[in-house]
């Protein structure tokens, strides 16, 4: 019986298993396989090259200028989402008249597609008619070509907070209304403020939430593209210039196939270090 259950979920696993090997593993197998080839677009040169690629992208100063500023977009977007995701969750977590209604407009920066949110934020950033210029002018304030400037780099960091953090929120008010009644019930019969009681007993009990938060986001921060390229492009002057962006441009612009597939194998290494090191960090804290 045993036996013929097994059989049964493989059989009914294998669609599965055949897309991923598919669409999963073979892209990938082929892209390290492109990184070890001088291929560039044009007759196929599939003779291995060694880590040539590899030892270009490490000393190209265009490769390293995109990792730095992917992570400072990447952890500087994150920590003010997972400050605000905190507020955010615990004003929500009360009760109050039209919560659920509150809930639902916060979450709609989420559910906006990426593409969308970028032609919005750039809009608002325009320098001669964008709402923000109008409402600086107003105020006899010049207002500055933020997509045009050394300032580009805050307006990405402020658009990604803006569309993700209400993914934050929604992880850490599923933490805090987990946290079980009996507990937060002692501390209000002891009298203890409210300071008190989130410092000591609420932060510490939705750490291990934090944690996954800040994982996720982290991980799908770091392959940032459809705003960044809408925004500025990977402008001005390399300013913005995240690994993806700075990827499809050798793929696209300069049709170096092989060294697009190191450096995309690369960074890919890193964030796969970076989430093993945080999942680490979480079961620490869960201990």
């Amino acid at each position: 019986m045993r036996l013929t259950t097994k059989r049964l979920g493989l059989v009914l696993l294998l669609p599965m298993i055949i897309f991923s090997t598919i669409f999963g593993l073979y892209p990938l197998a082929f892209a390290i396989f492109l990184s070890l080839t001088p291929f560039s677009l044009g007759p196929p040169q599939y003779t291995l090259a060694g880590f040539g690629n590899y030892m270009m992208a490490l000393t190209d100063s265009f490769f390293s200028n995109s990792v730095t500023v992917t992570f400072l977009i990447a952890f500087g977007a994150v920590t003010i989402e997972l400050f605000l995701g905190l507020i955010m969750a615990v004003l929500l977590n009360e009760r109050f008249r039209g919560s659920r209604l509150v809930r639902i407009l916060f979450l709609l920066p989420m559910m906006t597609p990426p593409i969308v949110v970028g032609i919005i934020w750039k809009t608002m950033f325009l320098p001669n008619t964008g709402p923000f210029a109008y409402v600086s002018q107003a105020i006899g304030f010049n207002y500055p070509n933020v997509l045009g400037s050394s300032l580009a780099l805050i307006a990405v960091v402020l658009t990604d907070v803006w569309q993700n953090t209400p993914f934050v929120m929604l992880i850490l008010l599923a933490g805090l209304q987990s946290i079980p009644p009996p507990v937060m019930e002692a501390a209000q019969v002891d009298g203890a403020p409210s300071s008190q009681v989130f410092r000591h007993i609420t932060l510490p009990l939705i750490v291990p939430v934090l944690i996954v938060a800040v994982v996720f986001r982290l991980v799908t921060a770091v392959k940032m593209f459809d705003v960044v390229y809408v925004l500025t492009q990977g402008g001005p002057s390399f300013a913005t210039d995240v690994i993806s962006i700075f990827v499809q441009r050798t793929f696209v612009f300069y049709y170096e196939l092989s060294y697009a597939s190191a450096a995309s194998i690369i960074f890919m290494l890193v964030a796969f270090m970076l989430a093993i090191s945080l999942t680490k960090v979480m079961r620490w804290s869960a201990r």
